[in-house]
């Protein structure tokens, strides 16, 4: 019974494997292969010249290679020699220099990866600056994230998100450490936007990057890593221990967000009447601010004034009363 014959499969292994590396048995075949098929000869033989001239960048080489390959009746080589040819200088040039395209590439696949993590929660900003982040691993514990800023400014879109300023991402940044401290519930998804927003107006702190580049499954970690991001910034906030002293110390500071244009009058006022002046038995010092939030809770077009006034009320009601703490601190 003849042998049977080995698989395409097994001969093009063969021919793709340095010889040095076959067994004695698989040389045989390859062998015997070869002086049945001529054209097997003639593929090994083309495929192996190739070989040493692309490991030992030889590229001077190619055009020796190409015309061999021609002299050949092998349709699939000239359709590569062909393909080749029509590129030739930078298939020369890549064959010969040892430099190559593979960091670039490397980089392309980095910034897909990059894109889809933070998909829907920022625009180009971020993108550009989480493209030029390096990463180091720290004890083998996680990645710890550094920037690496670029000298020139990023390209300008036709549509582009307004960004803030350093000042606005770290007021937003204290804004939400007073409300935490004041038993407000502030979202996982908000704490890494503002992370995000510090991160693009150029706000550093080594735990920045960390809480700006956490995906959805790591939203667990945001609150640790925000309040780290606050100590590192000197923005940490602790209320006075006692409850009332608290009520008052919030009232102050919604009083403050509400006059600086920082805090809408109608959700400041709001705040004031539902979560202050409740707990502290609505004390004449507030009244004031409790009418505004009435108002602007209850307003109708039928009243004759516009939301723009009993805004402004609001605000001068804001000012005012805070005006009385600054006035106490500074006779103290």
């Amino acid at each position: 019974m003849a042998a049977r014959p080995p698989s395409s499969r097994s001969v093009a292994g063969w021919i793709l494997r340095s010889p040095e590396a076959l067994s004695e048995s698989e040389q045989l075949q390859l062998k015997t292969v070869s002086t049945n098929c001529p054209e097997i000869a003639a593929l090994a033989g083309h495929v192996r010249s190739f070989t040493t001239v692309l490991t030992e960048r030889q590229g001077e080489r190619l055009p020796d290679w190409l015309d061999a390959v021609r002299q050949d009746d092998l349709p699939s080589l000239h359709t590569l020699a062909t393909g080749l040819e029509r590129d030739r200088d930078a298939v020369i040039a890549g064959l010969t220099l040892p430099w190559n395209s593979g960091v670039v590439e490397g980089h392309v696949n980095r910034i897909k990866m990059l894109k889809p993590q933070m998909f829907g929660r920022a625009g180009f900003a971020l993108l550009r600056k989480r493209v030029l982040m390096f990463t180091e691993h720290a004890g083998g514990t996680r990645w710890q994230h550094r920037l690496k800023m670029c000298d020139s400014p990023p390209p300008r879109w036709p549509i582009e998100k307004t960004v803030m300023t350093r000042d606005d991402a770290l007021k937003q940044l204290s804004h939400i450490a007073h409300e935490r401290a004041f038993g407000r519930q502030v979202g996982s998804d908000r704490l890494i936007q503002a992370g995000l927003d510090a991160l693009i107006a150029g706000v550093e702190s080594p735990s920045l990057a960390m809480l700006a580049g956490l995906l959805r499954s790591e939203e667990p970690e945001a609150r640790a890593l925000f309040d780290q991001v606050l100590e590192e910034l000197g923005l940490l906030f602790h209320p006075p221990a006692d409850a009332r002293a608290a009520k008052w110390a919030m009232a102050y500071w919604v009083a403050g967000q509400i006059a600086d244009g920082s805090l809408d009058p109608a959700v400041g006022t709001d705040l004031i009447w539902a979560d202050i002046a409740y707990g502290l038995g609505y004390p004449v010092e507030l009244e004031p601010l409790v009418h505004c939030a009435h108002n602007l809770n209850a307003w109708d077009e039928s009243w004759g004034v516009s939301v723009e006034a009993l805004n402004r009320e609001a605000v001068e009601a804001a000012k005012h009363f805070f005006s009385q703490r600054s006035a106490a601190e500074a006779g103290d």
